[in-house]
C-alpha cells in the first residue's frame, strides 16, 4: 500500500508590508519635521493682558529768580491755580536799569584798559574819548588811562636804567682801549695783560646787562599778558551777566510756563535780590487728559519691548463695544529681584486719548476720563513671535487651573 506524500510549495517572503511600514515611518518623520519648522517660521501676534489704575500725568517745574535780578513783589500765593503766561512776580525795573548801565560802563572801562596795555599808542585817542563822558564815568576813565600810562612809563624807565649802565660799561671799555700803557716797574707784557683782563671784565659786565635787559623785558611782557587775561575774564563775566539781565528790561514779569498749581512758594512779598539763582516757587502742572500706570513684566518679555511700542487701554465703565484707547510705553527699567524670584522689569504706560482718530470717540473718551477713577484693562501687543514659542510660553503664563496669571500693577499716586 503506497502512502500519499503532500508536496506543498515553499512559503515566499512577503516584502510589501515591510515597504508600507517603512514609507509610513518616513512620512511621519517628514510630517513632524514640517510641523516643527512651520511652527518656527509661522509668526502670530502675542498679547499680554494686565489690570492697573490710571492716574493723571503730572510735571513739576521750578520758577527761578535769576541772580542779580531785583524782584519787586510776588503776585501769587501758595496753592493758587494759575493759567499759562499768568503773571507770577514783578521785576523791579527802577533798580535793574542802573545796574545794567553800570555793567555796560564796566565793560567799556575794562576794554579800554586791555587795549591800552596792549598798545600804548592808543592812549591819546582814549584821552580824547574820555572827554565825552560825564561826571563819575569821566573821572574813572581818566584814572584808568593815567594808571596805564604810569605803568608803561615805569617799564620804560627800568629798561632805560639798564641801558645806561650797559652803555657806561662799553664807554669805559672804549676809553681804556684808547689809553696808552702806563709807565711802571712792571714789564710791558704784564701791564698789557692787566689791561686785557680789565677789558674782558667790562665786556662780561656789558653782556650781563644785555641778559638783564632781556629778562626784564620778558617779566614786563608776562605781567602785561596776565593783566590782559584777567581783564578779558572780567569782560566775559560782565557780558554774560548783561546777556542775562538785559532781556528783563523788555519783560517786566515772571510768567507761568504752563497751567498748574503753585507749590512751595519760597519768598514772601517785598523786594528781594540774590547773588545766585533762587527757586522762587514750584509749579505743579497736570497734563489732561494724559494718564499713566505701571506694570511689571518678566525680563524676558521686556527684552522684546522698546519705549514707544503701542499699548491699548480698555477703560472700566465704558461698554465693550467702545474702542480701546491708544497709548504707548513711555519708560522701561529693570527691577532688582531676589535670587529665588525671576528677573522683572517695570513698564510705564501712557494713555493719550488725543491720538484717537474718531472725533466722537475722542470727545467721549476725554469726557469719561474727567470723572474716571478705577482699574482698567491694559493690552500690550508684543512683536510677532513664532507659534512654537507661543505654545511653549503658554504653559508658563497659565496657572495649573488653566486661567491666565494676573500681573499685579503698581499704582501711581
Amino acid at each position: 500500500m503506497s502512502r500519499a506524500v503532500d508536496i506543498a510549495p515553499p512559503q515566499r517572503f512577503r516584502l510589501r508590508p515591510l515597504v508600507l511600514s517603512l514609507w509610513t515611518t518616513v512620512l511621519a518623520v517628514a510630517l513632524l519635521v514640517i510641523c516643527v519648522v512651520g511652527s518656527r517660521a509661522l509668526t502670530v501676534p502675542e498679547i499680554l493682558h494686565f489690570r492697573g489704575t490710571l492716574v493723571p500725568e503730572r510735571e513739576s517745574r521750578e520758577v527761578l529768580l535769576p541772580a542779580d535780578v531785583p524782584l519787586k513783589d510776588t503776585l501769587v500765593s501758595e496753592g493758587e491755580e494759575v493759567l499759562q503766561n499768568q503773571k507770577l512776580a514783578e521785576i523791579d525795573l527802577d533798580r535793574l536799569r542802573p545796574k545794567i548801565e553800570m555793567l555796560q560802563f564796566a565793560v567799556l572801562l575794562n576794554a579800554t584798559r586791555r587795549d591800552c596795555l596792549l598798545n600804548q599808542e592808543k592812549l591819546e585817542e582814549y584821552d580824547l574819548a574820555a572827554m565825552d563822558l560825564d561826571g563819575q564815568a569821566r573821572l574813572e576813565m581818566q584814572t584808568a588811562l593815567r594808571e596805564c600810562r604810569l605803568l608803561h612809563q615805569e617799564h620804560q624807565l627800568a629798561r632805560r636804567q639798564l641801558l645806561q649802565k650797559r652803555d657806561q660799561l662799553r664807554q669805559n671799555a672804549k676809553h681804556l682801549m684808547l689809553q696808552t700803557l702806563p709807565e711802571g716797574p712792571e714789564p710791558a707784557e704784564t701791564r698789557a695783560l692787566r689791561r686785557a683782563v680789565q677789558l674782558q671784565r667790562f665786556e662780561t659786565a656789558a653782556r650781563a646787562m644785555e641778559l638783564q635787559l632781556g629778562a626784564l623785558a620778558t617779566r614786563q611782557d608776562q605781567a602785561l599778558v596776565e593783566q590782559v587775561k584777567s581783564l578779558r575774564a572780567e569782560i566775559t563775566q560782565q557780558e554774560a551777566l548783561l546777556d542775562r539781565l538785559e532781556p528783563f528790561l523788555k519783560r517786566q514779569w515772571l510768567r507761568a510756563p504752563k497751567p498748574g498749581v503753585i507749590d512751595r512758594l519760597r519768598l514772601g512779598p517785598g523786594p528781594h535780590l540774590f547773588a545766585s539763582d533762587v527757586v522762587l516757587m514750584r509749579l505743579n502742572s497736570r497734563h489732561l487728559p494724559r494718564l499713566t500706570t505701571e506694570v511689571s513684566v518678566p525680563a524676558t518679555v521686556a527684552k522684546r519691548l522698546q519705549e514707544g511700542d503701542k499699548v491699548y487701554f480698555r477703560l472700566a465703565g465704558l461698554p465693550l463695544s467702545a474702542p480701546t484707547a491708544p497709548g504707548y510705553i513711555s519708560a522701561k527699567e529693570g527691577i532688582a529681584a531676589d535670587l529665588a524670584a525671576p528677573q522683572q522689569s517695570r513698564l510705564t504706560l501712557l494713555l493719550d486719548p488725543v491720538a484717537v482718530e474718531d472725533s466722537h470717540e475722542r470727545r467721549r473718551l476725554i469726557s469719561h476720563l474727567a470723572a474716571f477713577d478705577g482699574p482698567s484693562s491694559v493690552e500690550i501687543h508684543l512683536p510677532d513671535t513664532s507659534l512654537l514659542n507661543l505654545l511653549a510660553g503658554a504653559s508658563r503664563r497659565f496657572s495649573p487651573a488653566g486661567r491666565p496669571i494676573e500681573t499685579v500693577v503698581t499704582t501711581i499716586h
